[in-house]
C-alpha cells in the first residue's frame, strides 16, 4: 500500500459494511455522519425509505447517527453492520 500523504487519501476510509443484502465495500470521507453512511447504504441495496436503520461496530456497540466515522476511530477494512429495525409503527 503506499500512504503518501498530501494526496487526500487521509481524508477517506474504505469499509466494509455488511446487510442482508450482502457486503458492500466503500469510501467515505472520514468526516462523514453515520447517518449519510445509513443513508448511501439504503441507497446502495434499494432498501425502503420507510425503514429505520443502524450501524453496528464489530463490537455490537450501536453507533450514533449524529456522530462521524472518525470519531469511532474506524481502521480501512473495518467491518460495519447494517441493521433494518423494520417499519416504527
Amino acid at each position: 500500500m503506499n500512504h503518501e500523504h498530501g494526496h487526500g487519501h487521509d481524508q477517506e476510509l474504505t469499509i466494509v459494511i455488511e446487510t442482508t443484502q450482502g457486503n458492500w465495500e466503500e469510501t467515505f470521507a472520514k468526516t462523514d455522519k453515520v447517518s449519510e453512511v445509513i443513508e448511501a447504504t439504503r441507497q446502495h441495496f434499494g432498501f425502503s425509505q420507510e425503514g429505520n436503520y443502524q450501524l453496528k461496530l464489530a463490537n455490537g456497540e450501536t453507533m450514533r447517527p449524529e456522530r462521524t466515522l472518525v470519531s469511532y476511530h474506524l481502521k480501512d477494512g473495518d467491518y460495519l453492520t447494517f441493521v433494518d429495525l423494520g417499519v416504527a409503527v
